[in-house]
């Protein structure tokens, strides 16, 4: 048997995990790192932290949570059986802590995406919205003030939808959507602060999906009053 990573201690000062070919790493300042390989799994694809010490990542197509105690990690079971799932972030949603997935169903031209949350703990599942995909999708997924900030990319166009912990579309203004006056032509990876208030997301004037060398922008825009800061 493979005995399970021992999960470091995160300073006061706070750290910052990356997954990679080697499972993950914690980087906490002032540069130092700690890596850790998951179980006997040489690769780790996307990793967050449970704000609790520990962490949740995704290798293949399986979620495992590491707690801050060192314990066996345990597996997030989220519906998604024969399905591809896409781990997006861990928000405290009404005082419990969640883990977002999207998880797509069907061939390519008729592909859905729905956004799930699997309840660390008690293992809960709950579906907030469901859409067609296409050849396209959510690129991310970011939780904040009681809002789902939702990023899709499709054939060569991107934008951010909103919405609620029901999954009704919410009109949240500002939204940098394509192509409109005070939007940039591209945008991606778009997260909300924990309180709503504010959205972060890549900004660029082409397609970073398609080309990688365009040069882009960290824009953080006020959600409660136009512009960026």
């Amino acid at each position: 048997t493979t005995e399970p990573p021992s999960v470091p201690v995160i300073p006061e000062g706070g750290g910052v995990w990356i997954a990679g070919e080697g499972g993950v790493t914690l980087f906490t300042p002032p540069g130092t790192y700690t890596s850790i390989a998951v179980g006997s799994i040489a690769a780790a694809d996307m990793v967050v932290s449970d704000y609790a010490g520990g962490y949740v990542t995704q290798v293949g197509n399986e979620l495992f949570w590491f707690r801050a105690d060192g314990s066996d990690p345990s597996p997030i079971e989220i519906g998604a059986d024969g399905m591809r799932m896409t781990l997006m972030d861990v928000a405290d949603i009404d005082g419990e802590t969640w883990v977002i997935v999207v998880v797509r169903s069907g061939a390519e031209e008729n592909a859905r995406e729905s956004v799930r949350l699997a309840a660390l703990g008690t293992g809960v599942v709950r579906q907030i919205t469901d859409v067609g995909a296409g050849e396209g999708g959510m690129s991310r997924v970011s939780y904040g003030g009681g809002v789902f900030a939702l990023t899709f990319l499709s054939e060569g166009e991107s934008w951010i939808e909103y919405v609620d912990i029901d999954g009704n579309p919410i009109d949240v203004f500002p939204n940098p959507k394509p192509y409109e006056q005070w939007g940039p032509p591209y945008v991606d990876q778009a997260v909300l602060s924990p309180d709503g208030k504010l959205l972060a997301f890549l900004s660029a004037d082409s397609n970073l999906t398609y080309d990688p060398s365009v040069t882009t922008e960290l824009v953080v825009w006020d959600v409660e009053v136009v512009g960026n800061i």
